[in-house]
């Protein structure tokens, strides 16, 4: 397979694509290799023994997105993805760790209701402290025409003082200076469209995995008001609260378990 003319069958990567992996992943004899490669990754976490079994998944699941830049149901993303997620859906030190929650957000974008997804894992304590998560989190809501919502999105996460910070602080400005312009030019389809694209580009690099610290975990030490606990938002319930993805591989069904979600505030502590 000559590499321009399969050029046109590659999905877009935000990010970027490592060059040499591309190359290989659109020549036939190259299948073998990749079916070598990805024997060794399924062995390395097999045999993990180290003390951040999550580093093996994510190094392999960043693979995936690399190795096939077509995508399809051949990826095996979706199958690794899932078995990934209910690995450590339990594992509270990954709650805030940022790698995970980039795992997650990669999930919902294939799901039909990500704003709900996020809603519940905002109540279940995960990702609370991530800027991306919450900035993902508006951007679907404004992709959605929901400017509203995702501007409380982004409020709701400065207050929680989500890191980095700055960065949640810059793409809410950049979505403020979105929504002027919008309103100023509300009847021309051009600037419509081409805030949609960005948005759209913005949250498709947030969900890629290339170029991602390797383990970025934000501490549970906190100063100030705005932050009263490890992990805001989450409800306080004497049940135990299973997370979102209890997930059929087949059929991408959002299942709730022991407690019914509102999409309101209301529904949560009010407090970070």
């Amino acid at each position: 397979m000559d590499f321009e003319d399969a050029k046109e069958n590659i999905q877009p990567l935000a990010a970027g694509r490592n060059a040499s992996i591309l190359h290989a992943s659109l020549h036939v004899e190259s299948a073998q290799e990749l079916l070598s490669q990805r024997r060794e990754l399924e062995k390395a976490i097999q045999g993990y023994t180290g003390n951040d079994p999550l580093e093996p998944w994510y190094a392999y699941i960043g693979w995936i997105e690399q190795s096939f830049p077509s995508g399809g149901k051949e990826s095996g993303l979706e199958e690794v993805l899932t078995k990934c997620l209910l690995r450590f859906e339990n594992e509270a030190r990954y709650f805030q760790d940022r790698r995970m929650i980039k795992l997650y957000m990669k999930f919902i974008d294939s799901h039909p209701h990500p704003m709900e997804c996020y809603q519940q894992l905002f109540n279940a304590g995960i990702g609370t402290m991530i800027a991306d998560f919450y900035i993902c989190w508006a951007y679907h809501y404004d992709l959605s025409g929901n400017s509203r919502k995702a501007d409380e999105v982004f409020r709701r996460g400065i207050a929680c003082r989500a890191q980095p910070l700055a960065e949640l602080q810059e793409a809410h400005q950049h979505f403020g200076f979105s929504v002027a312009q919008r309103l100023m030019y509300q009847d021309d389809e051009g600037v419509k469209e081409n805030t949609k694209r960005q948005f759209e580009e913005r949250r498709l690099a947030l969900t890629s995995l290339r170029g991602h610290p390797r383990k970025a975990t934000v501490g549970s030490t906190r100063t100030g008001s705005a932050v009263k606990n490890y992990a805001p938002g989450k409800v306080q319930v004497h049940t135990y609260i299973h997370t979102i993805f209890t997930i059929h591989i087949s059929v991408l069904l959002l299942m709730t378990t022991d407690m019914t979600i509102s999409t309101e505030w209301s529904t949560r502590t009010e407090n970070c």
